[in-house]
């Protein structure tokens, strides 16, 4: 393997898009191959990027020169995809969510591991140096004790996008903003839920005026409880609903949003006390470079990503076991 982990991307839509531009970007990283089925997309991709394009998805997964391969093909095909890859001996990168049921995020994870290639996944929090931050603030004591966490994620649908969305994208989109929500949840706390009660509405009929809803309540090993809520085509959407987990300590207040804010009761040294104010940190934001960035130098050094398979099947193992709760009407003890 030379100084840069050489990349294929395979789907080259919306998520393929801003990480094929990552790659490209990334510094330990380098654009070798991008494979799609539409040839008019990658007829104009040519025109922007001066490497191979392909149809056929076995060109992509065991060419020579590609080291590794990014995955954003529609949810349902990314672990036998990422199987097949594991299988040529590449290093494998999903896009999240990496499926909806914890026995093929198993599967794909023991695959990864008998043929010896790391698997990463596309979540954010593990790379974000807001997040960085917001973990250290947590274990330093600066929140007191993590007492209440509150996730939500609301994503549109027809009703808000200039293109047409079916209900199975729009419920794949809903289970990525949920997962990475959850995921940033536990990383930074260090929590994991513990148990879940939830419920899920839903309303499909007409992809105009369906909608998902779902929300559930959560309790975590720390003893702290937690709310979760999400949808996705729902009218009004989440309006003024600041994106991005919170969590409430006995000393403060953190928002993880985009750009993250925390409110302390009394602040450390040089901050200010009982007023909302933006966290201060140094170093780049979770973007999809940050993905790559991190993933490849950790695969050159021959260390775990940031990023795992097991990372991503406890934040899916969360949502699978509110769908559990809302299918029986009892609690969900976690693990699944």
């Amino acid at each position: 393997m030379s100084s840069k982990l050489s990349f294929a991307v395979i789907g080259c839509g919306d998520a393929g898009a801003e990480m094929w531009q990552g790659i490209d970007a990334a510094s330990p990283a380098e654009l070798f191959m991008l494979m799609d089925e539409n040839p008019d997309l990658l007829g104009d991709l040519a025109q922007v990027y001066a490497v191979p394009t392909t149809t056929n998805v076995e060109e992509a997964l065991t060419h020579a020169d590609v080291d590794a391969v990014y995955i954003s093909a529609p949810m349902e095909q990314r672990v036998p995809l990422g199987i097949r890859a594991a299988q040529a001996g590449k290093q494998v990168f999903v896009e999240n969510p990496v499926a909806d049921d914890l026995a093929d995020v198993g599967t794909l994870m023991d695959v990864c591991g008998a043929n010896g290639v790391s698997l990463g996944v596309a979540l954010g929090a593990q790379v974000d140096a807001g997040a960085a931050e917001a973990r250290r603030m947590i274990r330093a004591g600066f929140l007191g004790d993590v007492v209440a966490l509150r996730m939500n994620a609301f994503v549109e649908g027809p009703r808000a996008r200039r293109r047409p969305m079916e209900e199975a994208e729009g419920r794949e989109a809903l289970l990525g903003a949920l997962t990475q929500q959850v995921n940033a949840a536990r990383w930074v706390t260090g929590m994991e839920v513990a148990e879940v009660y939830g419920g899920q509405w839903s309303r499909s009929e007409d992809a105009e005026t369906g909608g998902i809803a779902i929300g559930a309540v959560l309790d975590y090993d720390g003893g702290a409880g937690g709310m979760l809520q999400g949808g996705w085509n729902l009218p009004g959407g989440g309006y003024e609903d600041v994106s991005g987990p919170r969590i409430y300590g006995t000393r403060g207040q953190l928002i993880l949003a985009r750009e993250p804010l925390v409110y302390f009761v009394e602040a450390p040294e040089g901050g200010a006390s009982q007023s909302w104010q933006p966290l201060r940190f140094s170093g780049p934001l979770g973007d999809k470079e940050q993905m790559v960035e991190r993933f490849a130098a950790a695969v050159l050094d021959g260390k775990e990503p940031p990023v795992t398979g097991a990372d991503a099947r406890k934040a899916l193992g969360v949502v699978e076991a509110i769908r559990h709760s809302a299918e029986s009407g009892e609690p969900q003890t976690l693990p699944l």
